[in-house]
């Protein structure tokens, strides 16, 4: 069996999961920093984690449909 070559594609793919990782950490960040802020403010760990995974989705919506990862649009 011969071995196929994927270098030609090695680029693009190092780079859509860059992207992806970013992306990922992007919602990551926001769901901690708005939990922190929440839990500072002494409100109950339910609603923070409700509120907290809100602002985490809207995060990545806002960053997927605004052309953060190219092709997606």
């Amino acid at each position: 069996m011969q071995k196929i070559d994927f270098s030609p594609m090695k680029e693009t793919l190092d780079n859509i999961l860059l992207q992806l990782v970013i992306w990922l950490g992007m919602s990551a960040v926001a769901y901690i920093v708005v939990y922190f802020i929440l839990r500072l403010l002494r409100i109950p760990i339910g609603i923070c984690h409700f509120i907290s995974v809100i602002v985490c989705l809207i995060v990545m919506y806002y960053t997927l449909m605004n052309g953060y990862i190219p092709g997606f649009t």
